[in-house]
């Protein structure tokens, strides 16, 4: 079963780009999500004959093409910017009948990397030792601090 509207992926990207600007997003994230779903289209262009027809898009290609780019060493937080944009775009087929369902509802994005605190490395040296001696609690023993010790 095949969506009513005929559009192409690359139709369906402007489509998507004129939503966007009607929307209000900056300039910065659209030029962000538009940069992110032309690479993923550029990568499925070198999978797929059939890349330009939107309802083709299955979800094994979106987990090969997240995959693609943990190989080429992308940080998780890259992977899982462009697997949104590309979520955001596939929505935005769905609502407007583009196509019927989203492939990349169910995929999980990545798990965030681990990594050391950067305060850690203040923590990594021993504590410097404190010398109380000229310090007033020094002069509790002395007249000048209880009168009352002198006599």
């Amino acid at each position: 079963m095949r969506p009513s509207e005929k559009k192409t992926t690359t139709e369906s990207i402007e489509l998507y780009k004129q939503s966007l600007q009607g929307n209000n997003y900056s300039l910065q994230s659209i030029k962000a999500y538009l940069g992110d779903l032309a690479q993923f289209m550029k990568w499925l262009q070198t999978r797929r004959v059939d890349w330009d027809i939107p309802h083709r898009i299955e979800r094994i290609d979106i987990v090969q093409f997240i995959n693609h780019l943990a190989e080429q060493k992308a940080s998780a937080i890259t992977r899982k910017r462009k697997l949104a944009a590309i979520r955001g775009f596939l929505k935005f087929c769905k609502d407007n009948q583009i196509i019927f369902g989203n492939p990349a509802d169910t995929i999980e994005g990545p798990i965030r990397e681990e990594r050391d605190p950067a305060i850690l490395g203040i923590f990594a040296q021993p504590p410097k030792k404190v010398h109380f001696s000229n310090t007033p609690l020094s002069w509790r023993g002395s007249p000048l601090y209880n009168p009352l010790m002198s006599q």
